[in-house]
């Protein structure tokens, strides 16, 4: 049970991702109607949608093999992530947060699969 719960946990993240960068993509609207990103130009919205979708797509790859190696990785980057993120002021605060959970989460799973 455990080890169908870190594979979850590994593979949920992946979905978020690759699913974010196709709504980005299809309806980029949505993106633009937060303050944040007011006035972004499409081009960089485009630039963004097809990033998370090859970043989300590697990810369910490497979740579906669980290779451990990449997601140490992942954990590195993440913690890189909140650094920046975190100076980076109150707009992205919330997604330090959020890469900050989703480190720890990662790295509890791996204890297990």
């Amino acid at each position: 049970m455990a080890s169908t719960i870190a594979k979850t946990v590994l593979l949920a993240p992946s979905a978020f991702v690759l699913l974010s960068g196709v709504l980005t993509l299809v309806f980029p609207h949505t993106v633009t109607g937060t303050p944040q990103l007011a006035g972004t130009p499409p081009a960089a919205l485009n630039i963004l949608g097809v990033s998370s979708v090859g970043l989300g797509l590697v990810l369910t790859h490497v979740a579906l093999k669980l290779n451990k190696e990449v997601f140490y990785l992942n954990i590195v980057g993440r913690a890189v992530a909140v650094v920046a993120f975190w100076h980076a002021g109150p707009p992205l605060q919330r997604l330090a947060g959020f890469e900050g959970i989703m480190g720890l989460a990662t790295a509890a799973a791996l204890r297990y699969v």
